[in-house]
């Protein structure tokens, strides 16, 4: 054991820098005991930082005395405690997750608000045993490669320098270096999955086979995990092929992803959930594999929804994320004379006597005695239509779209003005009006946006 508690001590001064802090994760089992003892003998050779950090989540009787005890043993050897008291169960019904969640989300709150001021590194006691049993558990769950490769040694801020040990080699070196250590009772309660797993299935797992089982379990997801990671390359040089940066979101051709096969394809979505979303959480496989199929033969103008504000549009030529799914269809009257508020701005209209020679493109000016019916500012309906100049006929609003190659999440929330009868203006980009003759009972309609899109004026 004193072999490898020296090769953990010099891989911790390998990670961790003499400016740096390492704040200890100490819960008062055997791992963290070990973990604190190995990462103070590593600092006494490189001359970082250790501070323990202990929270207490208020789960079982002896809670407060453990805490309380952790603190006198800190105290005694000299290193700064920090501690916390929760209510993870009041946490965990508010939140509407699982116990195991909740702690696991409240620890990582704490330590990282201590990372704030001690900037560093969060050091965990996890180990082989916790690799394999994390892995089992997604296993069962239904995971992907990402779920198999299991708990990476550093994931930046967190480090796991216990990684390599099993925990009979923990328990082994804790004995043998006279740690002492708390036995948490909640640990032997197979209620929760992941004890079943550590107490009922590893155990029977290695009396049908033999002990080396947890060994080839681990080195299986380190071999999955470098197929994962060169997949995962390949994926992001697609994403990057097929990405172009868009006001409001991330469009991808299309015609580059029809042609990626699945398990790049379903590397390539994730990417974009994470770029344009910020997570990839709670997205099932059944939904990638629905949304490889849309994207391969939907038509253009179809959406996927992953959840109510993730998912993304067809497009003839592009994907469209975070944007067209965010769009909304509104028709408002509008107040004349006076001031409407519409989705992101306001719309003006007021009487005027004289024709201004030069007005903006955000601003119209029409015979209001040959309007039909009322005036609306709206999105595009089916069957939109508006007058070409001149006496030439008139023109689809659909078929104006596509000459102009306006993208198909732009013509979703473009606002025009219309009557009843037909489209008069697609605002800031074309007037379906001939200009109001001398003596016309004239209107001057003015948008300005507050939100920003689609140009510089703010749509």
């Amino acid at each position: 054991m004193i072999k490898q508690m020296n090769q953990t001590v010099q891989w911790i001064n390998t990670q961790i820098k003499e400016e740096e802090w390492a704040i200890v994760a100490l819960s008062g089992g055997p791992d963290s005991a070990l973990l604190l003892e190995v990462t103070c003998a590593a600092a006494k050779l490189c001359g970082f930082s250790v501070m323990a950090a202990h929270l207490n989540h208020g789960l079982r009787e002896e809670a407060d005395q453990e805490e309380e005890d952790l603190r006198k043993y800190c105290e005694a050897r000299k290193i700064p405690f920090q501690s916390k008291r929760v209510a993870c169960a009041t946490y965990a019904k508010n939140h509407h997750l699982t116990l195991e969640e909740a702690g696991r989300n409240l620890r990582y709150g704490f330590f990282n608000s201590l990372l704030a001021t001690h900037p560093g590194w969060i050091l965990t006691g996890h180990h082989r045993n916790d690799q394999a049993e994390t892995i089992l558990f997604h296993l069962f769950r239904g995971t992907g490669a990402r779920g198999l490769r299991g708990i990476p040694a550093i994931e930046s801020p967190i480090m796991r320098p216990l990684f390599n040990w099993k925990r009979t080699e923990i328990l082994m070196a804790c004995r043998e270096n006279k740690i002492a250590f708390f036995v948490d009772k909640s640990n032997e309660s197979k209620v929760f999955t992941r004890n079943w797993i550590r107490h009922e299935l590893i155990p029977s797992l290695e009396n049908r086979f033999d002990e080396g089982v947890v060994d080839r379990i681990v080195e299986t997801s380190e071999l999955i995990a470098q197929d994962d990671d060169y997949l995962q390359s390949l994926a992001e040089q697609a994403f990057h092929n097929a990405a172009v940066r868009e006001a409001n979101g991330i469009a991808l051709n299309r015609e580059l992803l029809v042609r990626l096969e699945a398990p790049i394809l379903s590397r390539v979505i994730f990417l974009a959930l994470e770029k344009q979303f910020g997570s990839r959480k709670d997205v099932t496989r059944r939904q990638i594999q629905q949304a490889m199929e849309l994207i391969k033969t939907g038509q253009s103008g179809s959406q996927f929804q992953f959840s109510k504000d993730r998912g993304f549009l067809i497009g003839s030529q592009a994907i469209y994320w975070g944007v067209g799914e965010m769009a909304e269809s509104f028709s408002i009257p509008l107040n004349i004379p006076g001031e409407t508020r519409v989705p992101g701005g306001v719309v003006l209209s007021e009487w005027r006597k004289v024709r201004e020679e030069s007005i903006d493109s955000f601003t119209i000016e029409i015979d209001y005695d040959k309007i039909k019916g009322e005036l609306f500012w709206r999105t595009k309906q089916s069957g939109d239509w508006f007058v070409l100049p001149r006496q030439m006929g008139r023109k689809k609003l659909k078929r104006f779209w596509i000459d102009e190659k306006i993208p198909q999440y732009q013509r979703i929330s473009w606002p025009l003005l219309a009557d009843d009868d037909r489209v008069l203006w697609i605002a800031g980009r074309r007037k379906c009006v001939e200009n109001p003759a001398g003596g016309a009972r004239l209107l001057r309609i003015s948008w300005r946006s507050f939100e920003g899109g689609h140009h510089e004026e703010g749509y």
